[in-house]
């Protein structure tokens, strides 16, 4: 499951991140359990949909839960 589009465009991602960073701190107000719980309602439904319309196979979805689980757990900062 990569970021990047056929084109190659990794400016989009990096616009993407930028975006989503920009939105996390007006979101400063919930405790971090609270808001990680509120990414996770949306990131399911995402992950779904993106599995439903073949942006990526079940494997890639579970390659990308896999990194996340050892990124979060290894406590290496990104």
């Amino acid at each position: 499951m990569s970021p990047l589009t056929p084109d190659g465009v990794a400016d989009t991602l990096e616009a993407c991140i930028d975006a989503i960073g920009e939105l996390v701190t007006t979101l400063d107000r919930f405790d971090d359990a609270t808001f990680a719980f509120g990414l996770r309602a949306h990131l399911v439904p995402l992950l779904r949909l993106m599995l439903e319309h073949g942006t990526c196979t079940r494997e890639e979805a579970r390659g990308f839960l896999r990194e996340l689980e050892n990124d979060v757990l290894s406590g290496d900062a990104r």
